[in-house]
């Protein structure tokens, strides 16, 4: 995390805002044996096919490292830029393997249902 905010940091001038919207441990929270702290060693899954229609015949190899909030927090602030909105929200915009329809354009984990989990985050912050 604080890699790619030095880089983006180069760019931004004093008083300039960022944002991300990301979700929240996907893959953790479908319980499937993944670290939330990082870890310099990549998760790794191989998927057949696609979450767009067709495509079915395709192998995709993803990798990916977590950042816990801690990460990206201590980052925004090494890099010069403060912390100015941050929430969290109880649902996912995608519809994901596992999941069910909460309601429109909301979709939750159906074996969590009756659990308040949060999914993706807003944060936003601006350089110093």
């Amino acid at each position: 995390a604080s890699k790619t905010l030095d880089m983006l940091t180069d760019y931004i001038k004093p008083g300039i805002s960022t944002g991300k919207i990301d979700k929240l441990g996907y893959e953790l929270i479908k319980d499937n044996g993944y670290d939330y702290f990082y870890d310099r060693n990549p998760d790794i899954e191989i998927e057949n096919g696609t979450y767009t229609d067709g495509g079915s015949e395709l192998v995709t190899k993803t990798c990916w490292w977590n950042h816990s909030l801690t990460n990206i927090f201590s980052a925004l602030k090494s890099n010069g830029l403060q912390l100015t909105h941050f929430e969290e929200f109880d649902y996912s915009p995608f519809l994901l393997d596992g999941m069910i329809k909460k309601e429109k354009g909301k979709y939750i984990l159906e074996k969590r249902s009756g659990n308040s989990t949060p999914y993706v985050f807003n944060i936003k912050a601006t350089k110093k």
